[in-house]
């Protein structure tokens, strides 16, 4: 059934449940020495942002170390952290689906 004027509906069955929940994270960066890496790790986690230890990361034959801020469920919460990240970083932050 559904109420007329109304953006609520009653169902007859109860709703899918939401599978595969997407979170999103922020890309700071993707350096190729471990010890830049980690810097950046310290300056994002001393700004208080959630930032875990740097992925090792295999791009076209060469190891990066993958910064990444979150992951936060809403992207609203990922975009609103970029600009911060893209300052601290010294480079342009992108938002991306984790995992």
């Amino acid at each position: 059934k559904s109420l007329v004027g109304s953006e609520m509906c009653i169902r007859d069955r109860p709703l899918e449940p939401r599978i595969g929940l997407t979170a999103w994270v922020v890309q700071a960066a993707s350096l190729s020495s471990r010890d830049n890496a980690d810097k950046l790790v310290a300056k994002l986690r001393a700004a208080e942002l959630p930032t875990p230890d740097p992925e090792l990361v295999d791009i076209k034959g060469k190891r990066f170390y993958r910064v990444r801020v979150g992951p936060v469920i809403e992207r609203a919460e990922a975009e609103a952290m970029v600009e911060q990240v893209s300052r601290i970083a010294g480079a342009k932050a992108q938002v991306r689906k984790y995992p």
